[in-house]
């Protein structure tokens, strides 16, 4: 038997902060002032990387390990969606812009958002990561991508 008695309340869900679009636009326009080479632009397959490697500290380590000693460790390569989300979102709010070779880049105003990020002390513990990680040179990530091709 039921009893009519049962309620429901909706109450508001926050949403937590690694799923949020601006925490990701956040870590999109850190990545490409720490992490690729500031005359050069960036490809889609090296922010996939770069990002989500950010969000589990083994797989951090793992590509901190191919980066600095150039040495062979299987790191497994994720496309999160919802950094393609928050890219696209940054190409309209005009903080990045798409080059004609499909990479993206930084724009001024871009530039001034990831100041700002780091003059305040957010996103901190990511900062040092994407310091400690250092620029992303686009051998190194071809030698990921072509090992974990034929790994897979």
């Amino acid at each position: 038997m039921i009893d009519n008695d049962i309620k429901f309340t909706m109450r508001p869900v926050a949403i937590p902060f690694g799923y949020r679009l601006s925490y990701k636009i956040s870590l999109l326009c850190l990545c490409l002032k720490i992490s690729c080479d500031p005359r050069k632009s960036c490809s889609l397959i090296k922010l996939q990387l770069i990002i989500t490697t950010l969000l589990s500290q083994h797989n951090l380590s793992d590509l901190v390990k191919i980066c600095k000693d150039k040495s062979y460790v299987l790191t497994p390569i994720r496309f999160d969606p919802s950094i393609n989300k928050a890219i696209t979102f940054a190409l309209k709010d005009g903080i990045i812009t798409k080059l004609a070779n499909g990479n993206y880049k930084l724009t001024q105003l871009g530039k001034i958002f990831v100041d700002r990020i780091l003059d305040s002390n957010i996103l901190s513990k990511e900062t040092e990561e994407l310091k400690t990680l250092g620029i992303v040179d686009d051998e190194m990530l071809n030698f990921i991508v072509n090992t974990w091709r034929y790994n897979d």
